[in-house]
């Protein structure tokens, strides 16, 4: 009975000895993004919606690994899902990918955060909150059918460029209605001492006989000291309906090793005939209990134009109410989990 427990034993240890080598480039990770907010859409009674509400604000959970090829040479994946710790939606896909890199860079193809979206992402002080910068810069993507090219970053210059194969689900052969999705996305960013520079451009297909959805972007990152950031991002959309231009301008400032003070305002322009401008605001504190967990209080708002809906996206459902103001004063925590 002893060597038949040994025995046992030694072929436990060969199965599970490749499967932890396997599994050694493999990074099981995850955000938490929670938060409680008294939130008002700023209608009117009978039709006034002021509640206090739980959000997720893009909580996620993935996996992603690499195996060495070779040559200097490496083979990568990503799945990654959004997980609504507030509701019974569980899951909903985010980035996820198989590609290839070396010294020539990172190809990548999947679903994938757009390059124009991702040139500015550091932008957005207060990202995955209530006050996330999305409330009113509006065309960020996140594309299926993507296969995108990322360059290593020389002299302070890097780029990138995908092509959307489409904007739908596969279809052969492709019926009128469908034709005519696919798009593009670039961007160039530099970066030097205090300063971080990007273009984004934008083009998606609408369909055939639709004018393509365009969006172009240019951002600025200046830091003037170790504890003080400004940041500015400039954006131009034409769908062929709304014809907006955005300006959001943030900062951050460290007040100690524990308290940062985090603000962003913004103005969106009206598409002539459509008084569909806006404002935006979001200002709070955050503090740093460890590396990994972040606590805040925030309060943001958006006030629209006449002919305007928008609304703090990670407070509150729906649109927002023309010629008022959606807010919320919000807390949340933030943590950050890998198995690495």
């Amino acid at each position: 009975m002893k060597n038949k427990n040994i025995l046992a034993l030694a072929v436990a240890g060969v199965l599970i000895v490749p499967l932890t080598v396997q599994a050694a480039n493999v990074e099981v990770y995850g955000k938490v993004r929670m938060s409680a907010n008294m939130a008002d859409n700023g209608a009117a009674a009978p039709a006034e919606s002021s509640t206090l509400s739980v959000s997720s604000n893009g909580s996620r959970i993935g996996f992603k690994g690499s195996e060495d090829l070779g040559n200097g040479m490496t083979a990568l994946f990503q799945a990654e899902t959004d997980y609504s710790f507030d509701d019974a939606n569980t899951f909903t896909a985010r980035d996820g990918y198989v590609g290839i890199q070396g010294s020539f860079g990172k190809l990548r193809a999947g679903r994938l955060s757009s390059a124009y979206k991702m040139s500015t992402a550091s932008l957005d002080v207060w990202s995955d909150s209530p006050g996330d910068y999305n409330a009113i810069i509006r065309h960020d993507t996140r594309a299926n059918n993507s296969i995108e090219y990322r360059s290593k970053t020389k002299d302070g210059l890097s780029f990138a460029a995908a092509y959307i194969a489409s904007t739908v689900d596969d279809e052969l052969p492709v019926s009128a209605a469908n034709a005519d999705q696919d798009g593009i996305s670039v961007s160039a960013t530099f970066s030097q001492d205090k300063i971080t520079g990007s273009l984004a451009i934008e083009n998606l297909g609408q369909g055939t006989g639709q004018p393509d959805d365009k969006g172009t972007k240019i951002g600025v990152s200046y830091k003037l000291d170790n504890i003080t950031q400004l940041n500015g991002v400039y954006e131009m959309i034409d769908d062929g309906v709304v014809d907006n231009s955005t300006i959001y301008i943030s900062g951050t400032r460290k007040m100690n090793n524990k308290y940062t003070l985090k603000g962003a305002f913004a103005t969106r322009d009206s598409t002539s005939g459509l008084s569909d401008g806006a404002t935006f605001l979001a200002i709070g504190v955050t503090h740093q209990y460890t590396r990994n967990v972040e606590v805040y209080a925030l309060y943001a708002q958006v006030d629209n134009d006449a002919g305007s809906t928008l609304s703090l996206q990670k407070a509150m459902d729906g649109n927002g109410v023309p010629n008022e103001t959606a807010s919320s004063v919000s807390v949340g925590i933030n943590m950050n989990f890998s198995s690495m």
